[in-house]
C-alpha cells in the first residue's frame, strides 16, 4: 500500500499544466490550524474536489502528502502519504494525524485525480508548545451531563408535586451528586 501511494503521487506531480486546470480542491477544514504538540494530533484535513463548472467530482482519488521531515507528523501506519476517494459531495477526509515532537508550521500538499484531470491544494498547519487547553465546566460532554440532570430533578419535582389522586403527596427527597444522573421515583 505505500509502494502503490508513492507511485500514485508521483503520478499526479507530473502531470502536465493544462490537465492541473481540469480540477479544483478546496480545503474545507484544517487550513491555518493551530495544534499543540503536547495533544500529539494534527487537525483533520477535509478537501472537496470539484470541476471546471464547480460541480463536486465523486470517485476522485484524493492524496494528502505530509512532509517527510521537520515539523508535521503520519498518519496511522507511518506513512506521511493517505489516499482516499471522494464520496458523492465530492469530499475527502484524512483524520487522525500524529504530530512529531517539533514546533513549527508545516504544510500539507493535497493532490486529486479524476482521469486525465488533476487538481492540487496546500494547507498550513502550525505545531505549539502551548500546553493541551484544560477541560473546562463548558464542554460539551459536561454539558449534557447538566442538562441531563436539571432535566431529572425537573422531572422529580414536578412528579412530587402534581402527584395526581386524593391522598397527600408522597413526600421525594431530591438528592444530587456528582457523576451520572440517576432518576428514581418516590418511595
Amino acid at each position: 500500500m505505500k509502494l502503490l501511494s508513492a507511485v500514485m503521487v508521483l503520478g499526479l506531480c507530473v502531470t502536465n499544466a493544462s490537465a492541473q486546470d481540469g480540477l479544483k480542491v478546496d480545503v474545507l477544514s484544517g487550513h491555518d490550524a493551530v495544534v499543540t504538540s503536547a495533544g500529539g494530533r494534527g487537525a483533520d484535513v477535509r478537501v472537496r474536489v470539484v470541476d471546471q463548472d464547480q460541480r463536486p467530482v465523486p470517485g476522485a482519488t484524493v492524496s494528502a502528502v505530509l512532509p517527510a521531515i521537520g515539523a508535521g507528523g503520519h498518519f496511522r501506519g507511518g506513512d506521511t502519504i493517505a489516499t482516499e476517494r471522494t464520496d458523492s459531495k465530492g469530499e475527502a477526509e484524512f483524520s487522525g494525524i500524529r504530530l512529531r515532537k517539533i514546533t513549527g508550521e508545516f504544510i500539507t500538499r493535497v493532490l486529486a485525480r479524476s482521469g486525465a484531470r488533476t487538481g492540487s491544494a496546500t494547507l498550513t498547519q502550525t505545531i505549539t508548545n502551548a500546553p493541551a487547553p484544560a477541560q473546562t465546566w463548558r464542554s460539551r460532554r459536561r454539558l449534557v451531563m447538566l442538562g441531563v440532570a436539571g432535566a431529572g430533578i425537573a422531572a422529580g419535582v414536578v412528579a412530587a408535586t402534581y402527584g395526581g389522586g386524593s391522598t397527600a403527596p408522597a413526600t421525594a427527597g431530591v438528592t444530587v451528586t456528582p457523576g451520572n444522573p440517576t432518576t428514581t421515583g418516590p418511595r
